[in-house]
Order: C-alpha cells, then sequence, then structure tokens
C-alpha cells in the first residue's frame, strides 16, 4: 500500500546527517495541491538538528512542529 509519500533515505557522507541531524533521517516527499515539501523523520531531530536543518532547507522566522499525543509527551 502507497502512502503516497516518496521515502528516500537522507544521507551526506561529510556530516553525522541531514543538516547536522543524526544519520537514519529518512525525508519523505509529499505533493500537495500545485507543489509539494518534504517531511523529515527521524531519532533526535527535534533535539539534536532541527535548528541547523531548518535555516538550511526552510529560512523563516516561525516554524511548527506537528505531532500527536503519544508522541509529543516524549520529547516536551
Amino acid at each position: 500500500m502507497s502512502t503516497g509519500g516518496d521515502r528516500t533515505r537522507a544521507t551526506d557522507a561529510s556530516r553525522p546527517g541531514v543538516g547536522g541531524a543524526p544519520r537514519g533521517v529518512e525525508a519523505v516527499a509529499v505533493e500537495a495541491g500545485g507543489g509539494g515539501y518534504q517531511v523529515l523523520v527521524g531519532p533526535g531531530l527535534v533535539p539534536e538538528g532541527a535548528a541547523e536543518l531548518l535555516a538550511e532547507r526552510a529560512p523563516a522566522h516561525r516554524y511548527a512542529v506537528i505531532s500527536d499525543d503519544r508522541v509529543g509527551p516524549l520529547h516536551a
């Protein structure tokens, strides 16, 4: 069954992971409405690499982290 996203392993030999994020991060390509975006999934993204990763990929003054009742409390 397809989830509609193209999962690719995000790697860069010069860094521990994507944009300083830990190895094992997956980039899921999501196509929506006339465009698309990537969702990065992996252990340690929020505490270890989110700020640098976001600054590199999507410079902005505000970001949102989306979670659920189960995962959110584990990283709060």
